[in-house]
């Protein structure tokens, strides 16, 4: 939505100073012209997200998520031990040696969580790449139309003070044969005085919103695709292709069903619940297993050799108290995360309904200056 409402902070200084009935052949040049806009505009949106160091680094979260979520879970590794007792007198002939190979089993729950944890990261880096590009697609149009719709004010402005500078010079010279009042040449000089001030606040604006988006530009070839898209969207005749560039007014619900915010805070519901089932996987008993060869040493016979088995179990209702603080951690993230998701929700809803607002006053206000043009028109005939 911030890109519509950006869109229409420049179209009354992009419109064109008459209006008229379009015709076939005119509905043919503003589609073409409407063309021009939507091309100029997405190449500054792909130099934008080519050149971006936010995107970069959000995009490189995205690549560090997906290796680790390729990585979690792993398979436990086999585990080696050796023993020796009943040694006496450090004598290794008479010991008891014991070599085995273990390793743990029954890990698949904490491995399956391990994974999911890791699945949900990778979303949740996604839609933050998601974010930057809708954050950046935002500032580029909002500051395309601020700096092109300054640079056509500044123009505007110029030529209505080239005019008053012609009025100026035939009001002082009627004042000089006494025809005109002093006060006739002080309105003349206030009024250009006017209008170079708000020139001069027009290119600042429009010169600040070059350096917004050159801050957004990299390469070389940024400065002229700049330009040339400042150049066309300041250009004559374009005020009516505005109007087929912007989209109609879009609902509420749809809104909010695209955006963003929503799925982030879906996707941080579904990280806690992940973690919560992670906690619950660790606190399972955890299982090995081990086999091997032992040599039992003797005084009188000599040394036999014979198989070795065994297993451990963990025991987490010897860390009962441990456990439910961490359980009842993880389900309070769980909480916390669902009352963070309907505050930013409430949020979202809010901006969006504010900015539905101004969208739909700012095409008001667009409609009516159009009704005010044919008024004028049709009453100069």
């Amino acid at each position: 939505m911030a890109r519509l409402i950006a869109a229409l902070a420049g179209v009354s200084a992009l419109a064109p100073l008459s209006a008229q009935l379009p015709t076939d052949s005119a509905r043919v040049r503003i589609a073409l012209d409407s063309t021009r806009v939507s091309r100029a505009i997405e190449r500054v949106r792909a130099a934008a997200r080519a050149g971006s160091p936010m995107l970069r680094a959000a995009r490189a979260n995205v690549d560090l998520a997906t290796a680790r979520a390729a990585a979690a879970g792993p398979t436990a590794p086999a585990f080696f031990s050796a023993g020796l007792s009943e040694a006496p007198a450090s004598n290794l002939d008479q010991g008891n040696l014991r070599l085995e190979v273990g390793r743990d089993f029954m890990t698949g729950p904490r491995r399956r969580a391990e994974r999911t944890l890791a699945d949900v990261e990778v979303q949740a880096a996604t839609i933050a790449v998601s974010l930057e590009e809708r954050r950046l697609e935002g500032v580029v149009l909002r500051d395309a139309v601020r700096a092109a719709g300054a640079r056509r004010i500044a123009l505007r402005l110029a030529a209505e003070d080239q005019l008053l500078a012609g009025a100026e010079e035939g009001v002082r010279g009627r004042f000089g044969v006494g025809q005109a009042r002093y006060v006739d040449v002080l309105r003349v000089r206030t009024e250009r005085l006017r209008i170079q001030s708000d020139r001069s606040a027009s290119m600042a604006e429009a010169r600040g919103a070059r350096a917004s988006l050159t801050a957004v530009l990299t390469g070389t070839d940024a400065a002229s695709t700049l330009d040339a898209l400042i150049d066309t969207l300041a250009g004559d005749g374009l005020g009516d292709a505005w109007r087929a560039v912007l989209p109609p007014l879009p609902s509420l619900d749809s809104l909010l069903a695209r955006s963003d915010v929503a799925r982030l805070q879906r996707t941080d519901a579904a990280r806690t619940a992940a973690a919560r089932a992670l906690v619950l996987a660790e606190q399972r008993p955890q299982v090995s297993a081990f086999a091997g060869i032992q040599r039992i040493g003797q005084a009188n016979n000599g040394p036999t050799l014979g198989p070795s088995f065994g297993m451990t179990v963990s025991l987490p209702f010897t860390a009962t108290r441990s456990n439910q603080l961490a359980l009842a951690a993880a389900s309070q993230g769980i909480s916390t995360a669902g009352v963070a998701r309907e505050a930013a929700l409430a949020e979202a809803r809010a901006r969006i309904e504010a900015a539905r607002e101004r969208y739909s006053a700012a095409r008001e206000r667009l409609d009516a200056f159009d009704a005010a043009l044919l008024r004028g028109a049709r009453d100069e005939r």
